[in-house]
């Protein structure tokens, strides 16, 4: 997988200024806007519960923060980070076809003990897990 391509892919799904080799540790430390969130919405087209669950916060939290023009917090938009990438990756994985992708990340997944790639996102390790899964799929092996 190119790092190159998932950042660019990435960059897009954020709407971000800039090159691929952009300081992502410095949007996300300085917070992720609603605008990307809402972009992450789209593309997921989850429901409200969904999205503010897949980024830590409640839904009154969620509201409030829309509201009032507020961006996300650092972990909030580290989570949101880590399902971009990961999003952007199963995107490459499955020839550019960012429907696909986005429906394998919401389907149980037999290598992921039947939970959902976006489930197992809130943790590292269910992180790590994800990737081992898209990086077998991508290269021949089976999930």
């Amino acid at each position: 997988m190119s790092a190159a391509t998932v950042n660019a892919e990435i960059i897009n799904m954020l709407g971000v200024k800039g090159e691929p080799s952009v300081n992502f540790d410095s949007i996300i430390r300085k917070g992720l806007s609603m605008t990307a969130l809402e972009r992450f919405k789209r593309t997921f087209q989850m429901d409200e519960e969904t999205l503010a669950r897949s980024i830590g916060v409640s839904r009154k939290t969620l509201q409030r923060k829309r509201s009032g023009h507020q961006k996300l917090n650092v972990e909030e938009s580290n989570r949101l980070f880590r399902i971009l990438r990961i999003l952007a990756m199963a995107t490459e994985t499955f020839g550019g076809d960012k429907k696909v992708a986005t429906e394998w990340m919401q389907e149980p997944q037999y290598g992921l003990g039947g939970m959902t790639p976006l489930e197992m996102l809130e943790t590292d390790a269910g992180t790590e897990k994800v990737e081992s899964l898209l990086m077998h799929l991508q290269y021949g092996g089976v999930a």
